[in-house]
C-alpha cells in the first residue's frame, strides 16, 4: 500500500500530519519533510484550477536517507 502525503494550499495547515485528504498540509516544503520522515511514496497536491489531486513522487535520494 502506497503512503501518501496530501497538500492543499486552501484548506491545509502545516500543523496537520498530511497523511489523509481530510487533514492536508498547506505547503509543499512541509509535505516533503513529512514524506522524507515517513518514507512516503508520493505527494498529492490539490489543484484549485482543476479541483482535483495531482501526484508527485518524492526524489529517490531523499527516500534513502
Amino acid at each position: 500500500m502506497k503512503k501518501t502525503v496530501y497538500v492543499c494550499p486552501i484548506k491545509g495547515d502545516d500543523k496537520y500530519d498530511g497523511l489523509s485528504e481530510r487533514l492536508p498540509v498547506r505547503s509543499i516544503a512541509r509535505a516533503r519533510e513529512i514524506a522524507l520522515k515517513t518514507k512516503a511514496d508520493e505527494i498529492r497536491m490539490f489543484a484549485r484550477s482543476t479541483s482535483s489531486w495531482m501526484t508527485e513522487e518524492p526524489a529517490k535520494e531523499n527516500r534513502t536517507s
